[in-house]
């Protein structure tokens, strides 16, 4: 969807206020953490972890406003937001933290008083209602049409009734030689913090705990019938899901940037298949899951939608949600319990949808490298051919696992071999059904070897 101009202009100018609030809070904070240590003022440390929580609301408003200023993703347009949530979620956990230190140590000091630097004390906290002002001119109320914006300047006066705070206690320092007044106003802060705090970790918690709008699953059958009565999707199992997505998908992330490509034979054969059957039937090993996957997205520039079957059961919601998030369809089903009835199911979703669902032949339990008939039936079935993917890395970590899962070690050398497309022959009899899975086993363990080959090549 185009924004208009004015829209536009409206981004940009929220964009620039939140950055100079950001940059002068953040600033701030840091400077009151060393004022903080130097002066040994517990309350000025409570006011450091106290603008933390202003610095992550600025942060947040910030990504929010850039957001907003880009087009819509149509793979994954609540993305982004899911992942600015994720962020607030763990930054109220951290300010928990911070708050439980800050309790223990106001204890600790109220038991034995220490010496504070009132002098210092007392100038860190007056540059720090400098700053506080400074940002809420930034932020004045006249912009309150961002939602964002006025949620911002409302932790930011918070911070301000901190600093004049911290500046009272200072004054009563040097007036009186009274130091428990350091912790005592420290607990007043960390109190302030665990309001905030908490506050956005319930809010950031049942946002992530919905299930969201998320994009359409590709169902069979059988998974309707699977879903009742078995184990149910609580709030609490998606925010666990959610969290163990966002940090899966980091880790994906991180091995496909680390490791560099050093060739793709056939992966030109492999476009002009795609471009040709509009969907296919792929198939590798279960050992280059990783790779495997991403030898797929690179073929989507050429029409490729790639669909990935995934549990019908509960606990299939969080592969379910990662497929999503690098751009995948998700089939809801189960090669082990689904059988013919799936088979009959994905007919629709190969030759009508145009997916093209991956598959490790010799999965999910094994034995490894042996090729089951599921690939050969579908591709009879749907008359689509069968692309062979290979994967060879120059560094591994091979898993004791039963298909000894392969990971290529960042900064490897990976190659993809895509084999020549295999079409399978209508009406095989059950003699000519194994020969062909035999065939394509060979087919398979020939293009490691050329992608092997390919490695050793420079």
């Amino acid at each position: 969807m185009s924004q208009s101009p004015d829209s536009r202009h409206s981004h940009a100018t929220d964009v620039q206020r939140l950055g100079w609030a950001l940059g002068i809070t953040g600033t701030f904070m840091v400077l009151e953490v060393v004022g903080g240590w130097l002066s040994g003022s517990l309350a000025l440390l409570a006011d450091a972890g106290h603008m933390l929580t202003d610095t992550a609301a600025l942060a947040l408003a910030l990504g929010a406003a850039l957001v907003a200023r880009r087009p819509s993703e149509a793979h994954r347009p609540h993305g982004h937001h899911r992942a600015q949530v994720l962020a607030a979620f763990v930054n109220a956990v951290a300010l928990l933290g911070v708050v439980a230190w800050i309790l223990w140590e106001a204890v600790e000091r109220l038991r034995e008083p220490r010496a504070v630097a009132g002098g210092t004390m007392l100038g860190i906290a007056l540059l720090g209602l400098v700053a506080n002002l400074a940002v809420l001119r930034v932020l004045r109320e006249e912009h309150d049409a961002n939602i964002n914006v006025a949620a911002a300047r409302l932790h930011v006066l918070g911070d301000l009734l901190g600093s004049i705070g911290a500046s009272i206690a200072a004054v009563v320092i040097l007036t009186t030689g009274w130091t428990p007044i350091d912790p005592i106003l420290s607990v007043v802060v960390a109190l302030l913090i665990v309001r905030s705090a908490w506050a956005l970790l319930l809010k950031s918690t049942r946002i992530l705990a919905e299930p969201g709008p998320e994009q359409p699953e590709l169902r069979n059958t059988l998974y309707r019938k699977m879903k009742r009565g078995r184990r149910q999707l609580t709030p609490g199992r998606m925010l666990v899901y959610r969290i163990a997505v966002v940090v899966a998908w980091q880790l994906i992330r991180f091995f496909w940037a680390t490791c560099r490509i050093h060739s793709r034979p056939g992966f030109e054969r492999a476009q002009a298949a795609v471009r040709e059957s509009k969907s296919l039937i792929p198939v590798y090993w279960h050992q280059h899951l990783l790779f495997g996957a991403r030898a797929l997205l690179d073929l989507r520039d050429d029409g490729l939608k790639v669909g990935f079957l995934i549990s019908a059961s509960v606990d299939g919601t969080a592969p379910a949600l990662l497929v999503q998030r690098v751009g995948g369809h998700v089939i809801r089903g189960s090669s082990t319990h689904t059988g013919a009835r799936a088979l009959r199911d994905y007919y629709e979703t190969v030759v009508k949808q145009h997916v093209s669902p991956a598959i490790t032949p010799d999965g999910p339990r094994g034995p490894a490298h042996e090729f089951k008939p599921g690939a050969v039936m579908l591709a009879q079935l749907t008359g689509k051919p069968i692309l062979p993917i290979s994967i060879a890395a120059s560094h591994t970590w091979r898993f004791r696992t039963w298909d000894q899962f392969e990971l290529p070690l960042p900064f490897s050398r990976v190659v993809i071999a895509y084999g020549e497309p295999v079409r399978t022959p209508r009406g095989l009899d059950a003699e000519s059904l194994a020969r062909m899975q035999a065939e394509m086993g060979r087919k398979l363990e020939e293009l490691q070897a050329e992608a092997r080959a390919a490695l050793s090549r420079e």
